[in-house]
């Protein structure tokens, strides 16, 4: 640009509208979406390009681009504004998972406050082109439910939008994802998410009353918050009553996703109990109370005891159940055979 004057003249434009956008952002009249169109006056020009008016454009965009150095002009979601790179882009879907200032502090090792999601998808790329600020794609997402038991969104509205989000990455051919490894799962009694390799699910017709057995099985035993399942099956019956086309879509994606993972049907309730067991009986100290209760829960389950099941007999001693442990219900065996005898081979009164 040979013209002293024509140069000036794009130079005083360019710091215009920078000087006209800080303006903007820091009104403290305006609401935080009003403010959001500040960035309209974003530019994101090729500076290579050598044309009159890719010289030009460059010129006008140089001069904003020093309108702003050193001032924070990054609007995050609270309204707050932020220096440069002192912002995160988190996708526009997660707002209606986890609260923003939440969510970026779980998706981000840096805890940096989200971008305001009133932006317009436009300005955002300008904006991360132009590298001022960096987004979280889902791919991050998924990282982090691989890695990090991410807490449970408040409202399972919240929890179906999560899983709709990553539906396709979950039922789609993506074999660089360990599927059942991502924790999403919601768990009862946990405020955390979990995978589907770390849970099971119970039918509801089996389902125990007791929030004491709740408590015992969840100390040994992940499983599938029966409340979860439920909400999405009146979901699906509301959504179809109203012909909601997104609503249905959203939990079509669900059910298929819990195909995928194997927790569209009832575990095995004797593998459950196998496994509880299993864990239990591995432990130390355990009281004659907790073997009772155990042995109870297995029975409200109608499940068959395993190989890792244990039975305390008369002695308080417990003995797998290839020991000939036996159930005197009258007090019939016990006046047959010997006190030692019986001590070690007929099952406690308790």
């Amino acid at each position: 640009m040979k013209c002293p004057l024509f140069r000036w003249l794009l130079q005083r434009v360019g710091t215009l509208a920078g000087s006209i956008m800080l303006q903007w952002l820091d009104d403290d009249s305006a609401s935080v979406v009003e403010k959001a169109r500040a960035y309209n006056l974003f530019t994101d020009v090729d500076r290579d390009d050598n044309s009159l008016e890719g010289v030009c454009a460059t010129i006008v965009e140089t001069a904003f681009d020093e309108s702003l150095d050193g001032r924070p002009f990054l609007l995050t979601d609270s309204g707050e504004l932020k220096p440069t790179k002192q912002c995160i882009v988190i996708p526009s879907q997660l707002f209606d998972v986890w609260p923003s200032a939440q969510a970026s502090l779980l998706l981000d090792e840096a805890g940096r406050p989200a971008l305001c999601r009133h932006i317009s998808p436009g300005d955002v790329e300008r904006l991360v082109h132009w590298g001022v600020t960096e987004r979280i794609t889902k791919e991050s997402l998924i990282a982090a439910l691989q890695t990090k038991h991410l807490p449970r969104p408040k409202a399972w509205r919240q929890l179906l939008k999560l899983w709709a989000y990553i539906a396709p990455e979950i039922t789609g051919y993506n074999y660089n994802i360990r599927k059942k490894d991502i924790r999403f799962v919601p768990v009862q009694g946990k405020d955390v998410l979990y995978s589907a390799n770390e849970v099971v699910r119970l039918g509801e017709k089996r389902l125990l009353q007791s929030e004491a057995d709740w408590n015992f099985l969840a100390e040994h035993l992940l499983v599938l918050n029966q409340n979860w399942s439920r909400f999405l099956t009146e979901q699906r019956r509301l959504t179809e009553e109203r012909k909601d086309a997104d609503g249905v879509e959203e939990v079509e994606a669900a059910f298929a996703v819990l195909k995928q993972i194997g927790l569209e049907e009832t575990s095995d309730i004797n593998k459950v109990v196998e496994q509880v067991a299993s864990d239990f009986f591995s432990g130390e100290s355990l009281s004659l109370a907790s073997c009772v209760q155990l042995a109870q829960i297995a029975a409200k389950l109608g499940a068959t005891a395993g190989d890792a099941m244990r039975f305390a007999t008369i002695d308080c001693h417990l003995r797998a159940s290839d020991k000939a442990i036996l159930f005197d219900q009258h007090g019939s065996v016990a006046e047959l055979f010997s006190q030692t005898w019986c001590a070690t081979h007929i099952l406690h009164s308790d």
